[in-house]
């Protein structure tokens, strides 16, 4: 299969007992309640929200993209520069955000995030990369993290170590380093 183009103002809808298996390339409005197996591109002003199960990867986003919290999505994932992608469910994958990203309180993100735009955690998030932008934490970082540029702020736990080199971190009233924190560079506010 060549894959299939959704153009701005179409609809592709996966009902619960439906299936589709190809790539995906959507500046329209898909909407998964069953099962999709693809990669997948999404291009504003495209819409694409997974209720249940998506088995492929997010190649890069300037549309809005949200997992609900009904919904798994395995395959890593890159936000780009102007996209908004939301997870509320089960991400089994890493994440790589240049545009917003929000990963709400209940949700799972294994694979870890690597941030240069604008982030937040209120789940659990299995490491963090902040190489610029900010990364707001009111959640959970289980492993060992990084910060070289850009702002962090963490108002709940890291539960691991946490590298510095460069940018900001604040721990703010109620937050928590777990692991050794190394600063070679960069600002620590506790």
């Amino acid at each position: 299969a060549s894959g299939i183009t959704n153009n701005a103002g179409a609809t592709i809808t996966v009902n619960a007992t439906g299936s589709v298996t190809d790539t995906l390339n959507n500046s329209g409005t898909a909407t998964n309640s069953g099962l999709y197996n693809a990669d997948v591109t999404n291009t504003s002003p495209g819409t694409v929200t997974n209720n249940l199960t998506w088995n492929g990867n997010l190649l890069g986003n300037t549309g809005m993209v949200t997992n609900a919290s009904t919904g798994t999505w395995t395959g890593d994932a890159t936000n780009s520069l102007g996209g908004t992608l939301i997870n509320n469910g089960t991400w089994f994958g890493a994440v790589s955000n240049a545009g917003t990203f929000t990963n709400n309180s209940g949700a799972t993100v294994s694979g870890g995030l690597t941030n240069t735009g604008s982030a937040s955690n209120g789940g659990t998030i299995a490491s963090l990369t902040n190489t610029n932008g900010t990364f707001s934490n009111t959640g959970i970082v289980t492993g060992a993290s990084s910060v070289s540029g850009g702002t962090v702020t963490n108002s709940r736990f890291f539960q691991s170590t946490l590298g510095v080199s460069g940018g900001t971190f604040t721990n703010n009233t109620g937050g928590s380093v777990t692991g050794t924190t190394t600063n070679t560079g960069g600002a620590v506010t506790n």
